[in-house]
């Protein structure tokens, strides 16, 4: 097996995860862990969210079907969220992105950009856009709008 495919698979199992524990498991030395880690983060398929000393990786996009324990909690408060869905903890992570974003109030969009990263959140937003449009178009002109404004304070 590759050891982008390793890095990738220890990420689904132990998102989300940090280097250290990586180096432990994938059995590589930390400069071309790193070197890895930057190369899937280009492509988009992981996600880092902190800053050092703590980081952590998520699958990114619509790679990930985990759902963060705390915004799982926080959507089973929420049920106006996901009112078609008769077993909510069977809610992919794009699903959830796609139940805030077009129902979400204001909190609850700042709830999950706080939880999971503007960027993992826009990866989500823009695969949905391109893969099954299930958003209102107020929405869609709305993120659109967002994510490259944050884009351009970011760069």
């Amino acid at each position: 097996m590759q050891t982008r495919q390793k890095i990738l698979n220890f990420i689904r199992s132990n998102e989300p995860a940090t280097a250290h524990k990586m180096l432990e498991s994938v059995d590589i030395k930390r400069p071309m862990l790193h070197r890895h880690l930057k190369k899937l983060l280009d492509a988009g398929e992981i996600i880092k969210n902190g800053t050092p000393p703590k980081v952590f990786y998520h699958l990114g996009g619509l790679n990930s079907d985990y759902v963060p324990d705390v915004l799982q909690k926080y959507i089973d408060r929420k049920p106006y969220l996901h009112w078609w869905v008769k077993d909510q903890k069977k809610l992919s992570l794009p699903s959830v992105v796609s139940a805030i974003l077009n129902y979400g109030d204001f909190s609850d969009v700042q709830f999950l950009i706080k939880t999971l990263g503007t960027e993992k959140v826009k990866i989500i937003f823009n695969e949905l856009l391109n893969k099954r449009n299930d958003f209102r178009s107020s929405t869609i002109h709305f993120f659109t709008l967002y994510f490259n404004a944050r884009r351009s304070t970011i760069s």
